[in-house]
């Protein structure tokens, strides 16, 4: 996603067998300052029960700015 001037860092995902190696960090950093070579402003969104990825951003120096609700929608019947 992109805003005027913001620009979103979304879906950085590690296998478990190569979590706790720092994998998922360098490559937020990487995408970091490229985004803000670009003079932008890199944001994340995380699901407030991620306790591992709110941890590791928040190790980055990223900061709570905004929650909002999220709602799923499905069909009720999902046989379909």
């Amino acid at each position: 996603m992109r805003i005027d001037g913001y620009v979103e860092i979304s879906a950085v995902c590690v296998d478990d067998e190569y979590r706790g190696k720092g994998l998922a960090g360098r490559l937020i950093n990487i995408l970091r300052r490229d985004i803000e070579a670009r003079g932008d402003t890199p944001f994340l969104h995380v699901i407030s029960g991620n306790q591992a990825a709110i941890g590791l951003y928040e190790r980055l120096g990223f900061e709570l700015r905004q929650a909002f609700r999220l709602n799923i929608v499905k069909r009720a019947d999902s046989s379909r």
